[in-house]
């Protein structure tokens, strides 16, 4: 088999990307982490105490990466329960992102009222801003069916991050 040499250039001699490369890179990354347990009943998404974080891009075009790393637990037999980010741009709107209706992560109870268990929710936000921007987390129990809880084991941290992406097509 031939050995293609790039550019002329032996595989050696190419070590990483140019500099000229401008997309891509994590410019910052903002993280809350904490043990906090939040409970509802409600059928309208509540936000989260101590699940909130506020990010100023550098670029309209850098893009936000979202990540939620937490426990459940949701106490009724076959009831739901949803979460979802709230984005709040400083001096301007409120927006519901991500599926508006039911949320970006769900969990059906199990056969007895004791589902709980690790939940992970991401999701890329283009906030087309350099304004402060905060981003919330909100529960719901959908149906306003028994209590559904975020953090529920309280040995284990709630955690989310923001990661500003330099112009992410």
């Amino acid at each position: 088999m031939a050995i293609i040499k790039p550019n002329n250039n032996t595989i050696s001699a190419i070590t990483a990307l140019p500099a000229s490369i401008s997309t891509g890179k994590v410019l910052q990354v903002q993280a809350t982490q904490g043990i906090n347990i939040f409970s509802t009943t409600s059928s309208s998404f509540t936000d989260v105490t101590g699940l909130a974080l506020t990010i100023t891009p550098a670029s309209t075009s850098s893009k936000i990466l979202l990540i939620l790393n937490t426990n459940m637990y949701q106490s009724a037999i076959s009831a739901y329960w949803g979460l979802r980010w709230e984005r709040a741009i400083s001096g301007g709107a409120t927006t519901n992102i991500g599926n508006s209706t039911y949320g970006l992560s769900f969990a059906r109870s199990a056969i007895a009222n004791d589902f709980w268990g690790g939940v992970g929710m991401s999701y890329l936000d283009s906030p087309s801003t350099t304004s402060a921007v905060t981003y919330q987390v909100q529960v719901t129990t959908t149906d306003g069916t028994g209590t559904a809880a975020v953090g529920e084991n309280s040995t284990n941290q709630n955690t989310i991050m923001a990661l500003e992406i330099a112009g992410w097509l």
